[in-house]
């Protein structure tokens, strides 16, 4: 009888260090698990911040497929996403210099040709929002050499966390021709934007 109770005590000491190990381990997982998905989340809404690698990849992939000197992201059918996020993003174009001498490209971007469709504010309204957001670079130019491809940011967008959700296009002239950038603010899910 005494084995008995003995044997009882031991198991039973053994089974709350197996659940304590167990509950530990689980927490940790949980921990490892929640700053993964955190970082996945929030990396996902710094879309345009600094030339990556997908940028230029994007940027290559239009010049094969419409040729020509300049291309600039949100142009055309593509139309670029943004997630506002409080911080400065900026808007590229690629110039592409095949053959010949190097050559430089006059850059002005022109804020009165502004196009903007937002929930809640009048046409003048989201205008002067978007006006405000809007920097172009310091440059007025970008030079490339032939046989290179140069990726360049042609203005600079702040855009507020608390930013209303819509469409706004600006026409950015590069020597003689009009390029249209697009631009769809989106929202963050409540849960990215509660963990982010």
């Amino acid at each position: 009888m005494r084995k008995l109770r003995l044997k009882n005590k031991k198991a039973a000491f053994e089974m709350s260090i197996t659940t304590i190990v167990i509950l530990v381990i689980a927490l940790t997982m949980l921990i490892f698990g929640m700053i993964f998905v955190r970082k996945m989340m929030c990396s996902s809404m710094d879309l345009m911040e600094g030339v990556t690698a997908g940028t230029k990849t994007e940027i290559s992939k239009l010049f094969s497929t419409t040729g020509g000197e300049v291309i600039c992201l949100g142009e055309g059918e593509k139309i670029q996403d943004i997630f506002p996020s409080g911080t400065v993003q900026n808007a590229y174009c690629g110039f592409n210099v095949e053959s010949g001498a190097s050559k430089t490209f006059p850059i002005v971007v022109d804020e009165n040709s502004i196009t903007v469709i937002f929930e809640g504010l009048t046409d003048a309204q989201a205008k002067t929002l978007v006006k405000n957001w809007v920097t172009p670079v310091a440059k007025s130019s970008v030079s490339a050499k032939a046989g290179t491809q140069v990726i360049a940011p042609v203005f600079y967008m702040n855009i507020p966390k608390d930013a209303p959700v819509g469409f706004f296009s600006i026409n950015v002239k590069v020597g003689e021709t009009d390029h249209f950038m697009q631009f769809n603010i989106k929202r963050a899910g409540a849960v990215q934007s509660a963990i982010c």
